[in-house]
């Protein structure tokens, strides 16, 4: 998508094409320059962006990734399901790191809360399954993280045993609810084998009730501040969480997440129509990899299966090196998974065309600074193979060989009115 030097840039959605675990995080890292208000829309504590500045390495689960950027507003929409412990812990920690996080966080309280016993009943729900079915065909146990997303979204189908954030303001409201829900939710657990103490409702109460003050002042309802902020003329950003695989509607059912993960779930969980969302970017990667059970049929059950996350780790560039080879204003971080080429032919290329994903006319006309390999003399212009830029040039763009096949299987132009009406005029006279 082109757009004009002072057009400021769409609505824009981030989601991942796979299983997850896909490079979202820094994606969003690198566009929430772009952007004033970075939203989370599915999802909940089982999913997670990992970002590193410099040397600091930073892992966000449920807040959005701009919170790093403190100049973004960064929103929690009501379709994430929020655990307040972990939250709280996690803007603890980031408070500890000197990050700032106050005014620029909002959270929905139209937001569910994972409660304990979501977590309580999503273990046993799993061990259940697993152990009625592990000799049977079609195993029922999904392989979920146990952090208690599912029943949360559960409750919030079933409604009258669900908790919003915006029930932990009122402490008596949450306690009635919760002498009920409590009742319910011990006999369901005692019916999955689960032998505990009956849920205590009053202490439930008094300790979610904190965790809903020192959340109060960053709740809101979230549907009309990002509808204020689009009169405004600030724009979004939406970070996905899981992939489009894990969608509960389109993904690999029954081995899925419990929200819809695509940009689908952006109207639902934000409240923002998605007419507006001016582009989507998916994000993949070379290989797949899942978390959780269900059929993978391309896994490999062997050591380069195991450790082919840490080897590619170990062959990338360091992230200063990758920092000073681009130095682009639209790429700034030339983490540019497209570029098979070294950090110092990247920086070479920079004179040619400067942080693209695509060669430009440059490379094939010659660059007039383009060296040897070498870097000690001048190499022959005019030719795309003499450009340094080739190895880019082929990892990002069609070859003249795809070009040529594209062209030569290109559909035919329609004819004319003129033509086709001559044609139906000389089949009439026969």
């Amino acid at each position: 998508m082109t757009r004009r030097p002072n057009e400021r840039p769409p609505h824009t959605a981030i989601v991942g094409l796979q299983w997850g675990d896909e490079g979202k995080g820094k994606i969003v890292d690198l566009l929430t320059a772009e952007h004033d208000v970075i939203v989370r829309y599915n999802g909940g504590a089982n999913a997670g962006h990992t970002v590193v500045v410099g040397s600091e390495r930073y892992a966000l689960h449920l807040i959005p990734s701009g919170i790093l950027y403190p100049d973004k507003e960064c929103v929690v929409g009501n379709g994430v399901v929020v655990d307040p412990e972990k939250l709280l812990q996690e803007i603890d920690a980031l408070r500890a790191r000197g990050v700032r996080v106050g005014d620029n966080l909002r959270i929905s309280d139209r937001a569910h809360v994972v409660m304990p016993y979501h977590k309580e009943q999503d273990a046993a729900l799993e061990e259940y399954l697993g152990a009625k079915t592990a000799s049977a065909r079609g195993n029922l146990s999904i392989g979920t993280t146990r952090r208690g997303i599912g029943p949360a979204y559960a409750d919030k189908i079933r409604r009258s045993t669900a908790i919003r954030v915006g029930d932990l303001l009122d402490p008596d409201y949450l306690r009635s609810r919760l002498h009920v829900i409590c009742t319910l939710r011990t006999a369901e657990l005692e019916a999955l084998g689960v032998r505990t103490a009956p849920l205590d409702p009053d202490a439930l109460a008094t300790q979610y009730a904190a965790f809903g003050e020192r959340l109060r002042p960053h709740v809101v309802d979230s549907v009309y501040a990002l509808h204020d902020a689009m009169l405004a003329g600030r724009s979004l950003l939406f970070e996905g969480a899981n992939a489009s695989l894990l969608d509960i509607d389109h993904g690999t059912f029954p081995y899925v997440t419990s929200s819809n993960c695509s940009t689908l779930g952006i109207p639902s969980g934000t409240g923002v129509p998605g007419h507006v969302i001016g582009r989507v970017l998916g994000i993949m990667k070379a290989y797949s990899t899942r978390v959780g059970a269900g059929p993978f049929p391309t896994e490999l059950d062997n050591e380069l299966g195991s450790g082919s996350a840490s080897a590619a780790a170990s062959t990338a560039p360091p992230p200063a090196a990758r920092a000073a080879a681009v130095g682009s204003t639209w790429w700034p971080s030339a983490t540019a998974p497209w570029c098979a080429a070294p950090p110092a032919s990247r920086a070479r290329c920079s004179t040619c065309w400067p942080g693209s994903t695509r060669c430009a006319s440059a490379p094939r006309t010659g660059c007039p600074t383009a060296r040897s390999p070498t870097g000690s003399s001048p190499m022959r212009t005019g030719s795309r193979a003499s450009s340094p830029c080739t190895r880019r040039c082929r990892a990002g763009t069609r070859t003249s060989a795809m070009r040529r096949t594209a062209t030569r299987f290109r559909r035919p132009r329609a004819r004319t009115w003129r033509a086709s009406k001559r044609s139906s005029a000389s089949r009439s006279r026969w």
